[in-house]
């Protein structure tokens, strides 16, 4: 499961250019505004980079909602904590 998220974001990151259109599919919607000398967009580049990172931390971070099992019983695996946990 965490895997084939993680493959679905990276195919939605480095997707192709279509082709027919020379374009790519837009991933969000963002609003430019320009009031020389300033250009400001909605929501800000800022905002966007940050969300972009978080996608694949919070993928991960939504595994720790399910018990573990341990192979071929149905006794729960010990919690375990990582280095950065």
């Amino acid at each position: 499961m965490t895997l084939r998220a993680l493959l679905s974001f990276k195919a939605l990151i480095n997707q192709p250019i279509d082709p027919t259109t020379g374009k790519c599919y837009p991933l969000f919607q963002v609003k430019a505004n320009y009031e020389h000398p300033y250009f400001t967009t909605t929501p800000a580049s800022t905002e966007l980079v940050e969300s972009l990172n978080n996608i694949p931390n919070n993928i991960i971070a939504s595994t720790k909602n399910f018990w573990r099992w341990m192979d071929g019983t149905c006794e729960f695996c010990k919690s375990t904590k990582g280095p950065n946990d």
